[in-house]
């Protein structure tokens, strides 16, 4: 071979490869960008940045209803939970169903490159509640009466009904005075200083798994105070006297009794803190939360156990 045409083959090469870099570099840009979200409008010609919606179920394997399309319908990959997809910006109606469970439904609005992401959704079992023998014995602190000592303080410090008064525990100390119908935040039983007034009398609270968030209900609405916020928000307000309430242990969702029920909110505002009823047993008290169960116990005293959901 001459070296003429050994030139020409290495040139060639190079011609070839160079050529199959300017090919490659659009293409693996362009996978990049669809990876990302980005899609072509061919409509109107221009790029939009889609976004993630993921939801999470327990249990999983619910079908998944957006916009009133069952996805196994439209014989998408993406038919149940666990379930992701990349979508168009858009207002969507979403809704999870699974055989012997309640809906849960809600409206996504997607924005450019803001994804919606709902990491542990529970479906809530159709399913009456069975009797036992006893509850488990709830660990989470509850309303107290003032110990000896915090009744010579608050004596000592004017409070003319010191038997009044209640207190709960946490990384703030609830303060219930019954007589004067108001509710205080304080540092500690025993330090009044900077008192921050939470609202009226209420008749039952609970802080979180983590203490970051307290539940409280009143005669006939449910609040949650964030403590890093300082600030609370109003889950419900109902007619019907309320009895008693507790966590998920998870935070995502609290379970209230009244004189009529036993329902469940959802903890997100993103789903307008929807709820679900989950026995019809008027007056049930002393809730006891544990991942997969509710226990109570019924205004005769006996003691029920309420399947959430199975896995």
């Amino acid at each position: 071979m001459t070296d003429q045409s050994q030139l020409a083959k290495r040139r060639s090469r190079a011609l070839l490869f160079w050529l199959f870099i300017v090919c490659s570099v659009p293409l693996i840009l362009l996978v990049i960008a669809y990876a990302s979200g980005y899609r072509l409008n061919t409509q109107t010609g221009t790029v939009t940045e889609h976004a993630l919606l993921s939801i999470e179920s327990r249990p999983d394997g619910a079908n998944v209803i957006l916009n009133d399309v069952n996805r196994s319908d439209a014989q998408s990959k993406n038919s149940h939970t666990p379930y992701g997809e990349i979508l168009a910006p858009g207002t969507y109606s979403v809704k999870l169903r699974a055989d012997g469970y309640h809906d849960w439904n809600t409206e996504v609005i997607l924005a450019e490159g803001k994804s919606a992401i709902f990491p542990e959704v529970i479906l809530f079992k159709k399913q009456p509640a069975t009797e036992v023998t006893s509850p488990p014995v709830a660990t989470a602190p509850t309303l107290r009466t003032l110990t000896a000592e915090e009744t010579r303080f608050y004596t000592d410090n004017g409070y003319p009904h010191p038997d009044s008064l209640r207190l709960l525990e946490g990384p703030r100390t609830l303060l219930v005075d019954d007589v004067n119908d108001s509710t205080w935040l304080l540092q500690s039983p025993t330090d009044i200083e900077g008192m921050q007034r939470l609202g009226n009398a209420i008749i039952d609270a609970e802080w979180n798994p983590d203490q970051s968030e307290l539940l409280f209900i009143t005669t006939v609405e449910v609040w949650i105070y964030d403590l890093e916020k300082q600030s609370s928000t109003l889950l419900r307000r109902q007619s019907t006297s309320l009895r008693d309430a507790t966590w998920h242990p998870s935070s995502g969702y609290v379970f209230l009794s009244d004189a009529n029920e036993i329902s469940a909110i959802e903890h997100d505002e993103r789903t307008h803190y929807q709820r679900w009823v989950l026995s019809q047993t008027a007056g049930a008290h002393e809730l006891v939360a544990e991942e997969q169960h509710l226990y109570f116990r019924s205004a005769d005293d006996r003691v029920f156990d309420l399947l959430l959901f199975e896995e």
